[in-house]
């Protein structure tokens, strides 16, 4: 090979790799990207389900001790300044549990298990929803209100491993990695809006001990009345589950949580989120 013919072959791969880099976005501007992108929206509505995948082993570790699946289905609309609707519904077995958590701006109320309480404000209503939703009112709703405990913009340790498609959405896949999760988040190349976030995770997550003045307090933002027995149930509750997770062994939980259908800038009015 000539001096000329290998002078422009490196030039052509050196041309190729920068052009490689610069379709390549900077992981924490494109976290920032989705922020600003939520945080510009007036309105936004979507559906889509999360589905929970877990397993453990025996307190040996040999063999399987339970595993099990469930998929929630959910539907979101959110609008400015405080109005959204965050409806869900879980079926697992014999399980059905369903509820909402809604505000129109000037009321709020959270419905699951057939009892509605009404939270003092968005901050605690996405908060008591978050978790019987298996996390669909804690992704979305909080990044596009700005709220405390948004996990998802503020990931660290995040790198772009490549690049896939979600309803023929093109999008960025980000991956962050700690030492007992793994969080990996779909990001769509043209709207940055999030399309599917999976966390995974594995090993024993210890519980938070919790006396009785702070379950009083916990009970008390949800809008439910803490008397004693209420209190005490639910530290027995908690107990509980720290003693059946170390008879178990180390658990490993897969959610993955698709988000389908998404519109933005659509006419809402209060009357919708009642």
């Amino acid at each position: 090979m000539n001096l000329a013919r290998k002078a422009i072959l490196i030039s052509c791969f050196v041309s190729l790799s920068q052009f490689a880099a610069a379709q390549e976005p900077d992981v924490i501007q494109l976290l920032k990207d989705v922020g600003a992108r939520y945080a510009f929206l007036r309105n936004y509505s979507d559906v889509g389900d999360v589905l929970v995948s877990s397993s453990a082993s025996g307190s040996s570790g040999s063999s399987a001790a339970g595993s099990f699946q469930t998929r929630t289905s959910f539907a979101i609309r959110l609008a400015r300044p405080h109005m959204y609707k965050i409806a869900w519904e879980q079926k697992a077995g014999f399980f059905d549990a369903s509820g909402v958590v809604r505000s129109d701006g000037d009321s709020t109320f959270l419905t699951m298990q057939g009892r509605t309480t009404t939270p003092e404000n968005t901050e605690l209503a996405l908060a008591g929803a978050t978790g019987v939703s298996s996390g669909a009112a804690g992704t979305v709703p909080h990044i596009f209100f700005d709220l405390p405990g948004n996990s998802i913009t503020a990931m660290e340790n995040a790198a772009l491993i490549g690049q896939e498609s979600i309803e023929g959405d093109d999008c960025y896949v980000v991956k962050s990695h700690s030492d007992k999760l793994d969080r990996t988040i779909w990001i769509s190349r043209t709207s940055k809006l999030i399309r599917q976030v999976r966390t995974d995770s594995s090993g024993n997550f210890e519980l938070p001990e919790i006396n009785f003045a702070d379950m009083t307090r916990a009970l008390e933002a949800t809008g439910q009345k803490a008397t004693d027995e209420a209190v005490q149930a639910m530290i027995d509750m908690m107990a509980s589950q720290a003693k059946l997770q170390k008879t178990m062994g180390a658990p490993s939980i897969s959610m993955i949580e698709t988000h389908l259908q998404i519109q933005t800038e659509m006419p809402m009015s209060p009357v919708d989120f009642r």
